[in-house]
């Protein structure tokens, strides 16, 4: 399969013309292990530890700064740059680099990563100088819409995920722990090829299920406990966020009530994601299906948000952006309620706008699967 890399020298093309059209001198691009986006989109590199920091020149001169030595040898090929040095003191790489590119005197710099971007190198970087121009939102809105090759990632990934999904009726069963439901799918996510996990999985059951996020807990699955299992594969950097919940057991006929009218306003809404429509009218669209049953008071999180090099953090947010969904965006819708005394249930898909109908990349079966 062809790399994202190919995709690279293009990225770093558009960068430029917003730092020139900026009248800017450079800019940096700082990320750290678990929140890397940016420096990704740019190198295709992302730290398994501590933080990585990528600088370029308007004239295209580039270098990447990271922590450890030994991540050399992984940066280099992934990223295609030849100019990768490493070292503990983040503070005062950024310096030398800066100098070498001929970035030290400068007061029109550009930041990307000023909301996560430690305060001791922020320091290095506006040591003498000018602040630097927060450009945090328009690099954004380049990752905003993907190349059908980020396409075909998130494609993949989503695949992955779905055979863990899909593995569940089978392999789970009343007495086993959350974690050891959680340890199944990030297995099965393995097998079908997964390079990583987007977040740790969530397994959440019974009364652990009335909270929308959860870590796995030693809780061991009851007769009739819902279960509700939250997981995203990752191929290639790029990042699936797919929920389902199950049922231990017989479900009761209040879990086939609210599990069916959960399951009917995810299939509304993700046909809402065309062009033109507002993101946050899906969020409204959801909330208000959910009120007509009385259940939008359980609703507590927005109704989804981006996918791609990240999940949670991914640019548009459906509840709050007022921007009018593109073709390429990429995103998941995530209705769930959560019932005091009774629990919880999501369910969640991904989906990739398109000229005319979404395209839903996430199969697992939206059915009530007894376990």
């Amino acid at each position: 399969m062809e790399s994202i890399r190919v995709e690279l020298p293009g990225r770093i093309e558009r960068v430029r013309e917003i730092v020139r059209a900026r009248d800017l001198a450079g800019l940096v691009v700082y990320g750290d292990a678990g929140h890397a986006g940016n420096v990704r989109y740019l190198t295709n590199y992302a730290p398994l530890f501590g933080p990585a920091v990528f600088v370029l020149t308007r004239e295209g001169r580039s270098r990447l700064l990271v922590t450890f030595d030994w991540e050399i040898p992984r940066a280099r090929p992934v990223s295609g740059l030849g100019d990768v040095v490493a070292g503990h003191d983040m503070p005062a790489l950024l310096g030398a680099a800066l100098e070498a590119l001929g970035l030290a005197e400068v007061d029109a710099l550009g930041l990307v990563g000023l909301d996560v971007i430690p305060h001791v190198i922020y320091l290095a970087l506006a040591s003498g100088r000018a602040d630097p121009i927060d450009l945090s939102g328009e690099f954004l809105a380049l990752r905003l819409i993907k190349s059908p090759l980020e396409h075909l990632l998130l494609r993949r990934a989503a695949a992955a995920t779905d055979a863990a999904l899909d593995a569940i009726p089978s392999r789970v069963t009343a007495g086993m722990t959350e974690q050891e439901v959680a340890a199944l799918v990030d297995f099965e996510m393995r097998r079908a090829g997964a390079q990583g996990f987007a977040f740790p999985s969530g397994a959440a059951s019974g009364p652990n299920t009335e909270r929308p996020v959860n870590l796995p807990t030693d809780r061991r699955l009851e007769q009739g406990d819902l279960l509700m299992v939250d997981i995203g594969a990752v191929w290639e950097g790029y990042c699936a966020d797919v929920t389902r919940t199950f049922v231990v057991g017989e479900p009761s006929a209040r879990q086939r009530e609210v599990y069916a009218i959960v399951r009917d306003t995810l299939a509304a809404t993700l046909a809402m994601a065309r062009p033109g429509v507002r993101a946050a009218e899906l969020h409204r669209a959801a909330f208000d299906m959910l009120g007509r049953h009385d259940l939008a008071r359980y609703f507590t999180h927005r109704a989804g948000h981006g996918i791609g090099l990240e999940t949670s953090l991914e640019p548009i947010d459906l509840r709050r952006d007022q921007m009018e969904l593109r073709p390429g965006m990429t995103f998941c819708v995530e209705p769930g309620v959560y019932i005091p005394g009774f629990g919880g249930i999501k369910i969640e898909d991904d989906v990739i706008v398109t000229e005319d109908e979404p395209e839903i990349i996430s199969h697992a079966t939206r059915e009530l699967v007894p376990l």
